[in-house]
């Protein structure tokens, strides 16, 4: 995939969430995975009532560095600006490794 690096000007977090025994109490606890740039892209105006109908309007596209570590996207998350976005699905690039897209959804 060639992608202009320029773009790529949003710091977001992927953190992990766990579940920590604490005194018999379950608390959840946030460790941070990966710190990067990103590049987000939303549905255009010309494609939105294709995303009504597949009901995905309100998912994003992130593009960030492909990272060495499998993501579980059960237990991550992504965290810009203060918002947490769900992760969905994680499509890497096999022909560069370069760059990884990461659907995902805002949660809130």
């Amino acid at each position: 995939m060639k992608f202009d690096l320029n773009r790529m000007n949003q710091l977001i977090r992927i953190v992990e969430t766990t579940t920590k025994n604490v005194g018999g109490r379950a608390t959840k606890e946030e460790t941070t995975l990966y710190t990067l740039y990103a590049f987000f892209d939303t549905v255009w105006a010309k494609d939105y009532q294709t995303a009504v109908s597949n009901n995905t309007q309100y998912q994003i596209r992130i593009v960030t560095r492909q990272v060495p570590t499998e993501i579980d996207t059960n237990k991550c998350s992504i965290i810009h600006d203060d918002k947490q976005y769900k992760i969905k699905q994680i499509m890497p690039d096999f022909q560069d490794s370069a760059y990884m897209t990461i659907i995902a959804e805002k949660i809130g």
